[in-house]
């Protein structure tokens, strides 16, 4: 998964649920970890980029809309 497919997937409305959104992105990080490792250029940025969607995500309140 990247977000380009996301990005796809947003535009021709795929996603039936917030959930299934949040897999996707999920998944992003996931691979970016386990491909790249944690430690890398590549792995600390999106550690980065990880932990500002999971704030963003708690400030937004989407996890109201999970179910």
């Amino acid at each position: 998964m990247d977000f380009g497919t996301i990005k796809g997937k947003l535009k021709e409305n795929k996603y039936a649920i917030i959930g299934e959104f949040t897999e996707d992105v999920e998944l992003v990080f996931y691979n970016c970890k386990l491909y790249n490792g944690e430690n890398t250029g590549v792995g600390l940025m999106g550690k980065a980029v990880d932990d500002e969607y999971r704030k963003l995500y708690r400030e937004l309140g989407f996890d109201f809309y999970q179910v």
